[in-house]
């Protein structure tokens, strides 16, 4: 707004680009303290919010994220380990089982294939 004042009055006075550049410094001053603004307006009303209604629990916790992580982690390697020591032995995998499960065929005519 203030760059469209400044030319208007550079282009009547025949000034230009004075009153340009000093109307386009009022504009971004505006809009800069109108920011300012607005930012110490909405910390003020969440801190009375917080007054008021107090502090909400986080969603989640990252430790208990990590730990839940973990243990998935340590769940897919135990059953990786007994699938490799079922291959060692000859008997069928975790996954041979739920594949003949699914398909109807046999474990034993899955580890013929």
């Amino acid at each position: 707004m203030g760059l469209l004042v400044g030319t208007w009055i550079d282009k009547k006075l025949g000034t230009e680009p004075i009153f340009s550049v000093i109307w386009f410094s009022f504009g971004v001053a505006a809009g800069a303290r109108s920011i300012w603004r607005t930012w110490k307006s909405m910390r003020a009303d969440a801190a009375r919010e917080e007054r008021e209604q107090g502090n909400p629990a986080p969603l989640f916790d990252a430790a208990e994220e990590k730990k839940r992580e973990d243990e998935e982690a340590a769940k897919n390697a135990r059953w990786r380990l007994d699938d490799d020591h079922a291959e060692e032995r000859g008997d069928a995998s975790r996954r041979d089982r739920a594949g003949a499960e699914d398909d109807g065929e046999s474990v034993k005519e899955r580890h013929e294939r």
